[in-house]
């Protein structure tokens, strides 16, 4: 895990590296929670599943990405 106290500044060159782990963890939390049978594939019909919103809230509370 990463902790810090405070932001990056803009433009930092760490900066887009840092969102692409946060995003390939997002990811990877769906791909597992599929292969876990927790939800299934989500289809643009369909309501979000509650496991989604979940999935959502704890990378939000994570990585701080709202």
């Amino acid at each position: 895990a990463i902790w810090h106290r405070c932001g990056l500044r803009q433009g930092d060159p760490v900066s887009p590296q840092l969102f692409v782990l946060a995003v390939d963890t997002l990811g990877r939390l769906f791909h597992r929670a599929v292969e876990l049978r927790v939800m299934q594939q989500l289809h643009p019909r369909r309501t979000i599943p509650t496991a989604v919103k979940e999935i959502l809230q704890l990378y939000g509370r994570a990585s701080g990405l709202h």
